[in-house]
């Protein structure tokens, strides 16, 4: 169609003939409608009013990043209802793969040929860097982040996360407008779990474990009220833990924690709780209070790298390689085990046989030490000049937050000697009780 400059008296006559393109029943005259023949009594403005027409049709099919094709008479309709679907705010849940998505939106998306966003709700956790969405029968493009940046594995954290996809016709590709790790590297110390990872296991612990309630096994993880049985395995640096009954709880430390929502993540079949909350599965919420210690729990099933962090969004896991240690040593402070592993700087031999041993503890433990528990006492030996010996008994004499005096037993030595004690086997194993939370 062109623009015209008047309309005749009388306008063309010819047979009804729209063009090759347009779609039944709109390819056949229509009741009421202009048959092709011009009205009689079109005037001058009847022509200006015709080229408005055609102008803001024009206007329309060209917004909505169509190409305007003459041969199709209602193409008006299709760019309403892509510009519709452009600018709805449209909610969805995925399909496909964690890292081939799909989505099914109403009305359908037909075009990528205008930037709009769509929210879609995650089913999985990305494993790789160039995931892929494909909305309805549009192309398939690679979601990125920023001006075109890969995406990090865990950006899109995993089940339930909501992602804002921005399609970005400039790039080809869809841009996640909220990925969890964020553009800029994330403030660390995010997680409020401690060995999150199952990395420190200073008790070592192997095997299948059958825990009565209360018990640890690996660092600041516990039995639940009807104990806990669980296995683990590590490849590639992950741990998976596999829950075969009852529960696993960590009590987060209430300094560690700030007023406000938290969201608890991680991967696995396991459920999950914030305190007294009910089980849900990974991007469970929860309002915490500042200084109130604070249980997280889990169910049966499996278990990958757990994260508990303010805000509603989970980010990816934050790991804590040779720090992990350190803070888990506020609660179980320095196990001694395996061979040849001294205790304490030395000791002070008060008889012949009898030896006190002081051990500094390098931080301050959340509550005072209690106790001691190890393995054996002729697993450790007196180490002194003259003599010495293997230790027939050992025992807890005082001790506070910082530190603890422990007592030996050894076959010889001398009053007021000084010297060393050390473990003798590889079985050999010597921690305190008293600080778990």
């Amino acid at each position: 169609m062109d623009l015209i400059s008047h309309i005749p008296g009388v306008g063309p006559v010819g047979p009804f003939n729209p063009g090759a393109t347009t779609p039944a029943p709109y390819n056949v005259p229509q009741t009421g409608a202009v048959d092709g023949t011009g009205p009689a009594n079109a005037t001058k403005n009847m022509a200006e009013l015709y080229n408005r027409d055609l102008l803001w049709r024009r206007a329309l099919i060209a917004a909505s990043g169509l190409a305007f094709d003459p041969t199709n008479w209602i193409q008006e309709v299709t760019a309403i209802q892509t510009l519709i679907a452009s600018v709805a705010a449209s909610y969805i849940n995925a399909g496909g793969t964690a890292d081939v998505i799909t989505g099914d939106f109403t009305p359908d998306i037909i075009s990528l040929a205008n930037p709009f966003t769509v929210y879609v709700r995650a089913s999985a956790r990305n494993a790789t860097t160039t995931p892929t969405f494909k909305a309805d029968a549009t192309a398939v493009q690679t979601i990125v982040k920023a001006a075109g940046i890969p995406l990090a594995e865990g950006d899109i954290s995993g089940a339930g996360f909501w992602m804002e996809l921005r399609n970005d016709p400039t790039l080809g590709k869809w841009v996640l407008m909220n990925p969890a790790t964020g553009v800029l590297p994330q403030t660390g110390f995010r997680h409020k779990l401690l060995n999150g990872d199952f990395s420190v296991n200073q008790r070592q612990v192997a095997g299948a474990q059958v825990l009565a309630a209360g018990v640890f096994a690996h660092d600041r993880w516990k039995a639940g009220a009807a104990g806990c049985s669980y296995s683990f395995a590590t490849v590639n640096n992950v741990t998976t833990v596999t829950i075969t009954a009852g529960s696993l709880i960590q009590t987060i430390e209430g300094k560690r924690l700030q007023s406000g929502t938290h969201v608890l993540s991680w991967g696995g079949t396991a459920q999950g709780k914030i305190a007294a909350g009910a089980y849900s599965a990974s991007g469970v919420t929860a309002v915490v209070v500042g200084g109130t210690n604070t249980a997280v729990e889990f169910n049966v099933g499996t278990l990958i790298l757990p994260q508990f962090e303010p805000g509603v969004n989970p980010s990816a896991f934050e790991f804590r390689p040779g720090l992990e240690l350190y803070l888990c040593q506020r609660y179980l402070p320095p196990v001694f085990i395996g061979a040849n592993d001294p205790i304490g700087s030395d000791y002070t031999s008060i008889t012949p046989t009898n030896f006190n041993v002081f051990v500094k503890i390098a931080q301050e433990t959340y509550a005072p030490i209690t106790g001691i528990a190890y393995s054996n006492p002729g697993h450790f030996n007196v180490n002194t000049t003259p003599g010495g010996g293997v230790v027939s008994a050992l025992s807890f004499g005082s001790a506070g937050k910082n530190g603890v005096n422990l007592q030996f037993v050894a076959s010889a030595g001398s009053a007021g000697g000084g010297g060393y004690i050390q473990t003798n086997t590889s079985i050999a194993f010597l921690y305190f009780t008293g600080p778990e939370l």
